[in-house]
Parts: C-alpha cells; structure tokens; sequence
C-alpha cells in the first residue's frame, strides 16, 4: 500500500469513528432528528468515498474514465 493509501485509509478511520460517536450521541440526547440525519449522512458519504478499497474498485475507475471524457 502506498502512503496515500495509508493516510486515506487512517482518515476513513476518523471519519467512522465521528460517525459512532455522533450515532451514540444522537441516541442518548434530545437534538435535531433533520440536522442529525444530515450530518450523519454526510459522514457516511465522506467515509465511503475515503475508503482506499472502493477506490481501487473497477467501478469508481470507470466513473472517472467517462468523467474525463466528458469533459474534453
């Protein structure tokens, strides 16, 4: 793996680890059920798309394939 791999794949690990902790906050206290759910949704994005495994996939590759094609 390489050091950028290292490094996203430590702040994927953050990111999962706000999203417990927020989840367990929301649950022991009164707050906001929309911002709450915002929040954690976001959390769950970003934490996906850190991930280096799904962004090694063949999928995502392809998805920045006709990305950059679209745009030339």
């Amino acid at each position: 793996m390489s050091l950028k791999n290292w490094g996203l794949a430590i702040l994927e690990a953050v990111i999962w680890y706000v999203f417990v902790y927020y989840f367990l906050f929301v649950l022991k206290n009164e707050t906001n059920l929309y911002l709450s759910t915002l929040i954690l949704l976001a959390l769950m994005y970003v934490g996906t798309l850190v991930c280096p495994w799904f962004r090694n996939t063949s999928a995502w590759k392809e998805l920045w394939k006709k990305d950059q094609t679209i745009q030339n």
